[in-house]
């Protein structure tokens, strides 16, 4: 009965050390939109390449 009791104590403390810790990236993100003309009616994959001053 210990031993059981012990266990799920163990469980349960790695359960919320497990579950509490979250750490993302979260928030709006820079974006662009682009039209591109002159092009055929198909799916494209465009890179925008820039020179950013930190």
């Amino acid at each position: 009965m210990k031993k059981r009791l012990c266990s799920l104590l163990a469980l349960l403390i790695a359960a919320m050390l497990l579950c509490c810790i979250a750490m993302a990236d979260t928030g709006p993100k820079p974006s662009a939109a682009f039209t591109l003309t002159g092009m055929p009616d198909e799916d494209y994959y465009v890179t925008m390449l820039s020179e950013i001053d930190q």
